[in-house]
């Protein structure tokens, strides 16, 4: 697998964009990778491999706040910016190559809002452990006086809350810092606020016609699995739904990785078929 790496500029942002390739092969379909809060693109090397092998060429970029990305850590600027990064990776694609969009976490709800106002030509649509809801939401009283606080103070971040041993397999509840000095958990409130009023807009995606596969543990102590369960449903045969047992939020760095990257690969042939015919 080749890594190609550099720093674009897209508005106020220096962002670093990450190319992974087979060594060989011509690859077969494209993947456009949006990574979740407090994650980095350094966290999928293992996971993309297992891609890479199947002839994708995945479009990675760590998000503003995040990685080696400047700007303050989890804040991410706003959406129309993500936005016009994710446009800049495809449009670097080949233009008669299938892609997929593939959202993690908080990279899922920006993988739908960029669908919901873009309504870009896609092959299919990849969401693993999506935050379309949470399993322990803020109340209302946190919402309104973090409503308050994001108009004087946008970019001010405050902690997720988010454990490691809720993330990574096999780890006790350390610091971020302690075994991934990328890795962090912040979040700002102008970011918070922009996925969390993100949610009502995604409910007109199920309407558009794309392929998208849901993956996630039944165990997840992050996201709240049933409202995964009902987005996915009201999608009707366009969704497919592929859950794991046992499995940390982070499906990409768990234990059940290996075979849970087959299912996926199996899905993406399905749907290649489909497009190649």
């Amino acid at each position: 697998m080749q890594v190609e790496e550099c720093f674009i500029k897209i508005e106020k942002h220096n962002v670093l964009k990450r190319v992974f390739k087979p060594n060989y092969n011509t690859p077969r379909y494209a993947v456009v990778l949006i990574h979740g809060i407090g994650d980095h693109t350094g966290q999928y090397y293992d996971w993309i491999q297992s891609f890479i092998q199947s002839g994708a060429v995945f479009y990675t970029f760590d998000l503003p706040g995040h990685g080696c990305s400047d700007g303050t850590r989890g804040h991410i600027g706003s959406i129309e910016d993500i936005e016009k990064i994710i446009d800049h990776l495809i449009a670097n694609v080949e233009p008669s190559m299938p892609i997929l969009l593939y959202g993690h976490s908080m990279g899922a709800v920006l993988a739908l809002r960029y669908i919901h106002d873009r309504n870009p030509k896609l092959t299919g649509l990849i969401l693993t452990s999506p935050w379309i809801g949470l399993l322990n939401p803020p109340g209302k009283i946190p919402l309104v006086c973090g409503r308050i606080a994001r108009s004087l103070f946008p970019s001010m971040t405050v902690k997720t809350g988010i454990r490691r041993f809720q993330l990574y397999p096999n780890t006790n509840n350390s610091n971020f810092s302690e075994t991934d000095s990328l890795a962090h958990g912040k979040i700002s409130l102008d970011t918070f606020f922009q996925v969390w009023d993100s949610l009502h807009l995604i409910e007109d995606v199920p309407k558009m016609e794309v392929q998208t596969a849901f993956v996630y543990s039944k165990n997840d102590l992050i996201t709240d699995v049933s409202a995964t369960e009902k987005f996915a449903m009201s999608m009707g045969d366009k969704a497919t739904i592929i859950s794991v047992e046992n499995e940390v939020h982070n499906i990409h760095l768990g234990e059940h990785r290996i075979e849970t990257a087959r299912k996926i690969n199996d899905w993406i042939n399905q749907i290649l078929k489909h497009y190649d015919s």
